[in-house]
């Protein structure tokens, strides 16, 4: 069982960095870590009170930035210029700086906490859905036993 949390837990951390829907549990315990995510009130704030939650996305966003940095294979080496950040990103001192090893990270820890605080209001948005399709339903229902 813990393997597979552990599992989850990377694959939700991972959805959340790509801006991806979140995934469905392993079969194995889909029916206890549905019923967990649901009281939790989904699974970014699942993931999110898991003990190992800090160093999982640490360690994801570790290497998204290397993956970000590495060249593409099979493909030329083409030398890009570095470019000056025009958007400061909020929490850092400096309005723009140098494209370096450092801000590539504060970019992606960045991304991270956007895509994070996105699949969190992408759950929200989804519960407000279902509670305005019953209550749509709750009122079809008491308007046709008026009838």
């Amino acid at each position: 069982m813990n393997l597979l949390r552990l599992t989850y837990l990377e694959a939700i951390i991972d959805a959340a960095l790509r801006a991806q829907p979140a995934p469905v549990p392993p079969k194995r315990v889909r029916e206890q870590l549905t019923a967990e995510t649901r009281l939790a009130g989904g699974p970014v704030e699942w993931a999110k009170v898991q003990p190992e939650y800090s160093v999982t996305l640490e360690r994801r966003q570790r290497k998204l930035a290397k993956k970000a940095q590495a060249p593409v294979e099979g493909s030329r080496k083409v030398s890009v210029p570095e470019r000056r950040i025009l958007m400061p990103v909020p929490g850092t001192q400096q309005p723009s700086s140098q494209i370096s090893r450092g801000s590539i990270e504060t970019l992606c820890r960045e991304r991270a906490r956007l895509s994070t605080g996105l699949a969190a209001a992408e759950a929200d948005v989804r519960r407000h859905k279902e509670a305005i399709a019953e209550i749509d339903r709750r009122l079809a229902v008491a308007k046709s036993n008026r009838r």
